[in-house]
């Protein structure tokens, strides 16, 4: 499976010259992004906190919604979109990578070089890694792959663009 992540300045572009089979978008509750209906389009109204006090925090049911998007529709090509590309979706997009198999540390290698200052939703990342069973694997490869540059408003960087994954393992049941 092919993964990227982009701005939202950057979805429409690489909705049109990337070709995803499906998207996942995060975005805060107060600032709507419209779907796209020719594709699966999976919207996820979250803020981009850790805290998971928070009434709009990621929580449990926006990665199971992941991984049920991602077991029903099988894609060869998926396009993870949050507002900088920052923290959401890269978050999402590696717990797509480790849900297709591939290994948690060369995905959260992958996506460094990929976009070298993410920095992943760790609340994000801690559904991702309970609900595949991965044992903290993939907790434990994002601490050491990024530096997390955070303040209240959540991550702290430029906006991304469009950026792709490297190259990585055949998908579990599209081999």
């Amino acid at each position: 499976m092919r993964i990227a992540t982009c701005s939202i300045e950057a979805l429409p572009s690489a909705v049109l010259d990337w070709g995803p089979q499906a998207i996942v978008s995060a975005f805060s509750p107060r600032h709507p992004v419209g779907g796209y209906f020719d594709r699966p389009h999976l919207l996820l109204p979250c803020r981009d906190t850790e805290d998971g006090a928070w009434a709009d925090a990621p929580g449990r049911a926006h990665l199971a919604a992941l991984l049920d998007l991602l077991d029903d529709v099988r894609p060869h090509r998926i396009l993870v979109q949050c507002t900088a590309g920052l923290s959401r979706s890269p978050a999402l997009a590696l717990v797509a990578a480790a849900w297709s198999g591939r290994d948690p540390a060369e995905a959260c290698a992958a996506m460094r070089r990929a976009v070298p200052q993410a920095s992943p939703n760790l609340l994000m990342l801690a559904w991702g890694d309970a609900l595949l069973g991965l044992g903290g694997t993939l907790d434990a490869a994002a601490a050491a792959a990024f530096e997390f540059r955070r303040d209240d408003l959540g991550a702290v960087g430029d906006r991304t663009g469009f950026r792709e994954l490297g190259p990585q393992t055949i998908p579990r049941a599209l081999a």
